[in-house]
């Protein structure tokens, strides 16, 4: 790369420690660099294709009778082990996230900035973009991955590493974000900070965070605006998809006017259920207000806070059936059982019914059941050891 003669437009290790690499100000705003803009692709990359491969480990998605891939008919059949080379890329892409969005808090000590006005906004907005890609991308670790079918460590830089310091250093990244972001930034750790403390039952800090986290129209989420990427759940799971289809079970699930305008299905020439909700160009969104919504109605459920969890878990379905028919009637008192079906149907598609399934311990509408599959995680292949 150093050495290049042709391409006139390769980069050398030197520039990567160019301020401009890391971003630019527009109009007094901030624009992400080119180094922002890859920790971002190689996130939608690691991002999207866990949220699928945890939806056919669930029962989101199955496979089509006639896969030209295999992965997601080997993953429906619980074939997770670690000499699956199938599953390679999925371990291989977020651990490429990962030392991309580490790489950026490494370089931007070496950038000669200028102390600037601008180039103290470029630094600050680079740290907090790297630190929070980071502790997403730890938490996509420890959510999805495991050496065996007992043990959800994994390796990192020939290391092993214990699920539990996985979720710590996501926490520990997040918590490094909150200090350098704005103000939409940092509700929006909080809301990521809110789902680790869910996917780990450490409810206590899913409370301390979900207080200050997303409201009303604001988001996390992965967009493919421009490019040639298209929004990989509408690859997958739309018309034309020949690997993946939707569940049948989760069809069943869909009882109600708002659930099924929710996830919007339609059946395929081919027999199947495919996934009509997305477009091509349309975001993957990882957490919004629906799910800070229903992380403040299990809170209320579990007695962690107070409020009225049936008011929230209504707004939520109100987004979709404003006449109410959908809901529940005033004075409903929730149960984590009610909790699990509402978070199945409204956050669908975001790899929370994978997360469900297993730190509720329960089965699911998959064969055998999610309790009796051998692998939990997806299998770890040797090479990193």
């Amino acid at each position: 790369m150093n050495e290049a003669v042709k391409p006139g437009n390769t980069v050398s290790e030197n520039d990567l420690s160019r301020p401009g690499m890391f971003g630019s100000v527009q109009q007094n705003k901030y624009v992400a660099g080119p180094l922002i803009a890859g920790v971002w692709q190689a996130g939608a990359s690691s991002a999207t294709a866990l949220i699928l491969a945890g939806g056919a480990i669930a029962d989101e998605i199955t496979s089509t009778a006639v896969p030209n891939s295999p992965l997601y008919k080997e993953i429906d059949e619980n074939k997770l082990s670690r000499d699956n080379t199938s599953l390679f890329g999925l371990w291989s892409n977020t651990q490429h996230y990962r030392a991309r969005a580490e790489e950026i808090l490494t370089l931007l000590p070496q950038v000669a900035w200028d102390g600037g006005t601008e180039h103290m906004l470029i630094r600050r907005q680079a740290a907090f973009w790297g630190n929070f890609h980071a502790g997403y991308a730890w938490m996509l670790l420890g959510d999805y991955f495991g050496v065996s079918p007992q043990d959800p460590s994994v390796y990192v830089n020939r290391q092993l590493v214990a699920r539990e310091e996985t979720y710590k250093k996501a926490r520990q990244y997040w918590e490094a974000a909150l200090l350098l972001g704005d103000v939409t930034q940092q509700k929006m750790t909080q809301a990521m900070l809110a789902k680790l403390g869910i996917h780990t039952q450490q409810f206590q800090q899913a409370r301390q965070a979900v207080e200050n986290a997303l409201t009303g129209v604001e988001s996390f989420s992965f967009t493919y605006a421009v490019g040639p990427a298209l929004n990989p759940l509408f690859a997958t799971l739309g018309k034309d998809a020949r690997d993946a289809a939707v569940d049948p079970a989760f069809k069943a699930a869909l009882t109600t006017e708002a659930a099924r305008k929710r996830n919007q299905l339609e059946k395929s020439p081919k027999g199947h259920w495919y996934l009509a909700t997305y477009k091509e160009r349309d975001p993957v969104i990882i957490v919004d207000d629906a799910e800070v919504k229903l992380i403040r109605a299990e809170l209320i459920v579990r007695h962690v806070m107070d409020g009225d969890a049936t008011a929230l878990a209504n707004e939520v379905i109100r987004t979709y059936d404003t006449s109410g028919a959908s809901g529940f009637a005033p004075g409903t008192v929730l149960t984590i059982t009610d909790i699990i079906a509402l978070r199945r149907v409204y956050l669908s598609w975001r790899g929370e019914r994978y997360i469900d399934l297993r730190r509720m311990n329960i089965d699911g509408d998959i064969q055998p059941g999610f309790t009796k599959l051998t692998w939990k995680w997806i299998g770890i292949t040797d090479v990193e050891k």
